[in-house]
C-alpha cells in the first residue's frame, strides 16, 4: 500500500504542475517567465515539504497521520479547482507578470505541492519500520514515486488536458488522493475523511458555476486543447457596438473575432492591414498565412481574391475545429489548404513558392514563439517568397522607448535579410503599445504608396517615416530574449 501512495503522490505533483500552466495561461500567458516562476515556486514548496515531512515523520510516523496528510492534499486540490478563477480575477489586476505569476503560484499551487511533498519522507519512514534494507527500500520508493511523476506528466500533458480539461483533472486527483487515504487507514479519522469527501463534493458542485476570469460577455464555448486554453464568447464590439464572437487564448488580446449580425468585414483592425498583400502584389497567385487562430482572415481573403490560393499553417488542430464551428471557416474549400504543424517546421520543410506570406504568430505577450522572430526564420520566409513577393507581419509593440525594444529588434532582424522593410503603426503614440505591421519586400524597388481605395490610402498613409534607432541586437535562434523585451510592456 505504501508503494501505491508513493506512486499516486508523485503522479499528483507533476499532473498538478502541468495543469497549473494551463490554468495560469489565460490570465498570465504561457511565456518562459510564467514557466520559470511556476517551476521555481513549486520546487521551493517541494523542498520545504520534504524537509518538514521528514522532521514530522521522525517524531511519530503512523499510517493514520499519513492518511491525514493525503486528505489535506485532496482538500487543497479541490479548493484550487473551485476557487482558481476567483483568485485569478484579482491577480489579473497586477501589471507586472512576474509578480502576478509568483503570487498566483504561491496562493494556488504552493500549498498543495508542499503537502504532497511531505508524503515521500513519511512513506520512507513507515517502510523502514517493516524492512531492514535501508538503501534498497529508499531507492525503490523513490523510483516508484518518479515513475508516478512520469505517468502524471505524460498522462496530463498528452491526454487528459485535451480529453477532460484542467478542472476535471484536479477533481480526479482530489478523488484519487481521498481513496488512497481511506485505503491506507480506513478506521482512523473516518468522520474527518467523510467530511473531507463532502467538502470535495461541494467544491465539485460549485466549480462549474465559476466563469473564466476577466471576461464579462456570454460564454459560448470553453475547452483545453493540447496547446491552448480556448474561450469563445459573444458580446458587443467596443469600437463599432456591433455584436461579435471572439476567441481568446489569453487575456492580452482577442485572438480572432467575427461580426455575428453579418460577417461583412474584419473586426480586428490590424487584419485589415493584411490587405496590403493585394496592393503590393496585385497579381499574386498563392499566399501563406502562418498562425490561423480563428481563421477569420481566410473568408476576407477569398472574398477579395476569389481565384487565389491560400495555405494556412496552424499548430493547434483543435483551433481548426473551433474555427469551423464558430467562425465560419470552410476547411473543405478547394482553394484552401490547412497544415496543422509548427510554422517553423513548415518553413523548414516547404519548397512551395508564395507571393505573399502573412505572419500572425506575434499576437500577444502570452504566445510569441521566440524562434519565429529570428533571422533564421526571416531567411526561411525570404526563401519561400517569389521574386516580387512580400512578407507581412503583425507585431505588438511600441516604437520608441523600452516598450519598443521588441519591434526594433524585429525590424533590425528583417532588415538584415530583406532589402526593403517598412512599418505601419496603428496608433500615433510612438511610446505606447499597439499593433505594428511590418512589410518586408523581397524586391528593393520603390513600392506604390497611393491607392484609389480611400481605406487603403488611409492605411498606406500610416507608414512610419520618422527615424528609428537600431539600438537592439538582431534576434537569432541562439539569442532571442523576446520575453525580456516584452516584460517592459507592463512597467
Amino acid at each position: 500500500m505504501l508503494e501505491l501512495v508513493a506512486f499516486v503522490a508523485g503522479a499528483s505533483i507533476m499532473a498538478i504542475e502541468i495543469v497549473a500552466s494551463r490554468i495560469l495561461a489565460p490570465v498570465l500567458g504561457n511565456s518562459i517567465v510564467v514557466w520559470s516562476s511556476l517551476i521555481g515556486v513549486i520546487l521551493a514548496a517541494l523542498s520545504y515539504g520534504y524537509l518538514k515531512g521528514g522532521v514530522l515523520a521522525d517524531r511519530n510516523a503512523s499510517a493514520g497521520q499519513l492518511s491525514l496528510i493525503i486528505v489535506s492534499a485532496a482538500l487543497l486540490t479541490a479548493f484550487v479547482a473551485a476557487g482558481k478563477n476567483i483568485c485569478l480575477t484579482r491577480i489579473s489586476q497586477i501589471p507586472d507578470i512576474r509578480s502576478a505569476a509568483i503570487i498566483a503560484e504561491l496562493v494556488l499551487f504552493a500549498p498543495v505541492s508542499f503537502v504532497l511533498a511531505m508524503v515521500s519522507p513519511y512513506v520512507v519512514r513507515l517502510k523502514l519500520k517493516e524492512v531492514g534494507s535501508t538503501g534498497a527500500t529508499v531507492g525503490r520508493l523513490y523510483a516508484i514515486s518518479t515513475i508516478g511523476s512520469i505517468v502524471g506528466t505524460f498522462g496530463a500533458g498528452f491526454y487528459l488536458l485535451a480529453m477532460i480539461g484542467s478542472t476535471a483533472i484536479l477533481f480526479c486527483i482530489s478523488g484519487l488522493l481521498l481513496a488512497c487515504s481511506i485505503l491506507l487507514s480506513a478506521n482512523r479519522f473516518l468522520k474527518l475523511k467523510i467530511a473531507a469527501t463532502a467538502v470535495v463534493a461541494l467544491c465539485l458542485y460549485v466549480a462549474p458555476s465559476t466563469a473564466t476570469p476577466f471576461i464579462s460577455g456570454k460564454h459560448v464555448f470553453e475547452t483545453d486543447t493540447h496547446y491552448n486554453h480556448c474561450l469563445v464568447y459573444e458580446g458587443a464590439d467596443y469600437q463599432t457596438g456591433r455584436p461579435n464572437r471572439a476567441l481568446l487564448t489569453d487575456r492580452f488580446a482577442r485572438q480572432s473575432a467575427i461580426f455575428t449580425d453579418k460577417n461583412d468585414d474584419l473586426v480586428l483592425e490590424y487584419l485589415k492591414y493584411f490587405r496590403f498583400g493585394d496592393h503590393f502584389v496585385p497579381n499574386a497567385r498563392r499566399a501563406l498565412l502562418l498562425g490561423g487562430g480563428g481563421f477569420t482572415y481566410v473568408s476576407d481573403f477569398f472574398q477579395r481574391n476569389p481565384t487565389k490560393l491560400l495555405d494556412v499553417v496552424e499548430l493547434d488542430p483543435d483551433l481548426v475545429k473551433i474555427a469551423d464551428r464558430y467562425f465560419g471557416l470552410k476547411s473543405d474549400d478547394p482553394r484552401l489548404r490547412v497544415f496543422t504543424q509548427d510554422a517553423r517546421v513548415y518553413l523548414n520543410l516547404s519548397r512551395t513558392q508564395y507571393d505573399i506570406v502573412y505572419l500572425d504568430t506575434f499576437g500577444s505577450a502570452a504566445i510569441v514563439p521566440h524562434y519565429l522572430t529570428t533571422r533564421e526564420t526571416a531567411r526561411l520566409v525570404y526563401r519561400s517568397l517569389s521574386d516580387n513577393g512580400v512578407a507581412i507581419l503583425n507585431v505588438m509593440s511600441a516604437v520608441y522607448g523600452p516598450r519598443g525594444r521588441f519591434l526594433r529588434a524585429e525590424l533590425a532582424t528583417y532588415r538584415s535579410v530583406f532589402p526593403r522593410v517598412e512599418i505601419f503603426k496603428l496608433n500615433d503614440d510612438p511610446e505606447s503599445l499597439g499593433n505594428v505591421i511590418i512589410v518586408a519586400f523581397k524586391n528593393a524597388a520603390e513600392p506604390r504608396w497611393t491607392s484609389d481605395d480611400p481605406a487603403m490610402a488611409a492605411r498606406l498613409a500610416r507608414r512610419w517615416t520618422r527615424p528609428i534607432a537600431m539600438d537592439v541586437p538582431i534576434l537569432t535562434d541562439d539569442y532571442a530574449p523576446v520575453e525580456v523585451y516584452m516584460m517592459k510592456w507592463f512597467f
